[in-house]
């Protein structure tokens, strides 16, 4: 598969220099301007999950879990970017509220989001490449929809995990067009706050389509990890590519002024 085979490549990418990495930049951009599908690993089936696996697991701390992704921010120096100290900092982020319960079993995953600094800066102090192709389209990657519009200040939402809201691959733009209406589009500044938060994700080899955004009509932005370090890319939204699944959050989010 070609997908397969870019990604094997970008695992060894470490010990190659920047012709090589040229090369794998000029296949993706090939795939890219021709529109290239990926039929990715063999799907499975759909399991239905149990009641245990859909329920948020009692020992799940969301203090703790609080604290640890707040301070994962400012291990970053988001404070220092936004000239505040490290106390007023984590006073300005607001806390997790209990999981609504029709989200169990849909949107099962805390996350901060911190929407202050811009999103590729962000990725700048996580150690996030953005792909030449995303740097030179940024002023043409926006919310595809009024739903999607990134709220004005940092925010707590419950997110699906990797394959959790669309359990097989599937076209962003199918995606898109197929949320419940309870559910919300992944951007580009949640694309940074999974890959800070869970990192693991994305190192086993699962990347998110961020499908509340648009680049330019036909593309979406992504995140991946082809290169052997973390990515903030763009693809075409109407292939569907087997290591990639939606990332959806659900409506109701949490601010430090408001619940909404």
């Amino acid at each position: 598969m070609v997908m397969e085979r870019i990604r094997a490549a970008g695992k060894d990418l470490k010990n190659h220099g920047p012709l090589q990495q040229k090369g794998l930049e000029l296949i993706k951009h090939i795939m890219r301007t021709h529109k290239i599908k990926d039929p990715g690993p063999k799907e499975q089936p759909a399991r239905k999950s149990s009641k245990a696996e859909n329920r948020q697991p009692i020992e799940l701390n969301l203090a703790a879990e609080w604290q640890r992704q707040a301070s994962r921010f400012v291990e970053l120096g988001y404070h220092s970017e936004l000239g505040l100290t490290e106390a007023a900092y984590l006073e300005s982020l607001p806390r997790f509220k209990r999981q609504p319960k029709e989200y169990r079993g849909r949107f099962d995953a805390p996350m901060l989001v911190e929407v202050r600094i811009p999103w590729e800066k962000q990725a700048q102090l996580a150690g996030i490449d953005v792909s030449e192709y995303l740097v030179a389209r940024i002023d043409q990657t926006n919310p595809c929809d009024e739903r999607s519009e990134t709220p004005e200040v940092p925010y707590a939402g419950w997110f699906s995990k990797w394959g959790q809201e669309f359990p097989n691959k599937i076209k962003p733009f199918d995606a898109r067009n197929q949320l419940a209406a309870d559910a919300v589009g992944g951007s580009p500044f949640e694309g940074v706050a999974q890959q800070v938060h869970h990192p693991e994700v994305t190192e086993g080899g699962k990347y998110f389509d961020l499908i509340g955004y648009k680049v330019g009509s036909d593309y979406v932005p992504c995140l991946d990890r082809w290169y052997g370090r973390p990515e903030l890319d763009a693809h075409w939204g109407d292939g569907a590519y087997g290591y990639f699944r939606p990332l959806v959050r659900g409506k109701k989010i949490v601010t430090r002024q408001l619940a909404s």
